[in-house]
């Protein structure tokens, strides 16, 4: 063989083995991110099995960026924890706002005075009449602001993620497109040398 052939192939074969390192390193990457994202062990992943990438090329672009907005923030626990807030702080804002009318509140009683019973009626009457509960309303305002200002927050961060897994995945099936017809052209490379090896070449 020709030094420079051999030269070529040693030089193609390390670029093969640092090509496979760094697949190997984000692979190792991405089973750490979606097991974060699962909330389990990376050890857990190893029983998972995932559908082969073209059955999964067919079903990843089905769906248009609103619907993929709409199913990536339906099950997030951190969106519905702070929608339930933010519905604790507009209950509460309703209840202060309640506090403005007058508060009657009337008990019947029963006296036993000297061997007789005697009936009573209790009445008692709260009417906020000078500051009509502004504070308390001020406050409960307030809190369903902030509330409100987290889940808005919240939300924007969502669909920053949904849109950026969105672009990495159209860019991870363009790669993968890219490298399937480099495999086969190395498939069929491979096969024209052995060829080439089993005529004598």
């Amino acid at each position: 063989v020709a030094r420079p052939d051999s030269y070529q192939a040693e030089r193609e074969a390390t670029m093969a083995a640092a090509d496979k390192l760094r697949s190997d390193a984000a692979l190792q990457q991405a089973r750490a991110a979606l097991s974060a994202a699962l909330s389990v062990p990376v050890a857990a992943l190893d029983t998972v099995t995932l559908p082969p990438l073209p059955a999964f090329e067919s079903n990843a672009m089905q769906h248009s960026p609103q619907s993929l907005r709409e199913l990536g923030i339906e099950n997030r626990s951190d969106l519905a924890q702070a929608l339930a807030s933010y519905r604790r702080a507009d209950a509460a804002l309703r209840l202060e706002v309640a506090k403005r009318t007058p508060d009657i509140a009337i008990g019947p009683g029963l006296i036993f005075d000297q061997g007789d019973h005697k009936f009573s009626l209790g009445t008692n009457l709260i009417a906020p009449l000078l500051d009509q509960n502004q504070y308390g309303i001020a406050i409960a305002i307030a809190a369903r602001d902030e509330a409100a200002a987290h889940f808005v927050a919240l939300q924007t961060g969502a669909f920053g993620e949904i849109e950026s897994a969105q672009t990495g995945l159209i860019a991870a099936l363009d790669t993968y497109r890219d490298l399937s017809t480099k495999r086969t052209r190395d498939e069929e490379a491979m096969r024209q040398t052995q060829s080439r090896f089993q005529a004598g070449a």
